[in-house]
């Protein structure tokens, strides 16, 4: 009876199913192997869509960051050369003076904790447009120089809340 249990078994070696031949089964096996590698690559590629998208959209928000700190900014600089012109033009006795150049020196000090900096220039510096802005000329001095800094330049990063606005000196014409 040992020998009749042995091949009664459910599958047989030699069992074929109807419908179903071995080189189908390869078949489909091949199939759903190259589905699933296009599927994985369509994941790699969607991932590093977004990804890049991520990348991307972060750059905007921060650029948006700045030009709203910069708006910001640019009045907060405007009453700060306010102020510097006021203390530039009183002589006083009583320490006025003194009271207000310390208001202005937190004022920059908060411009500075804004992220912005201010654009160093001096007189003799090369004019650079992208930097400053010449708001009249002088004569004497190298063509294309600064011949006075008026007003300070500010930047937040690579974005110029407002340039510096400058004296350029500019070649006098020959008299005739």
């Amino acid at each position: 009876m040992s020998d009749q249990k042995k091949s009664q078994s459910p599958v047989q070696k030699n069992d074929r199913r109807p419908g179903i031949s071995t080189d189908d089964c390869g078949k489909q096996v091949d199939e759903l192997t190259r589905q699933v590698e296009s599927l994985d690559l369509q994941l790699k590629k969607t991932l590093s869509d977004y990804q890049h998208l991520k990348q991307d959209m972060d750059k905007r928000l921060d650029f948006e960051r700045q030009m709203i700190t910069a708006d910001l900014l640019r009045s907060v600089i405007g009453i700060a050369d306010d102020i510097d012109l006021a203390v530039d033009r009183v002589e006083d006795d009583k320490g006025w003076r003194e009271g207000v150049t310390l208001i202005l020196d937190k004022m920059r000090s908060v411009i500075q904790g804004m992220g912005a900096e201010m654009i160093t220039v001096g007189q003799g510096d090369e004019f650079d447009p992208l930097l400053h802005e010449a708001v009249g000329v002088a004569s004497g001095g190298a063509e294309g120089t600064i011949a006075q800094v008026l007003q300070n330049g500010y930047r937040i990063g690579d974005v110029i809340v407002r340039p510096a606005r400058v004296l350029v000196y500019k070649m006098s014409s020959p008299k005739k």
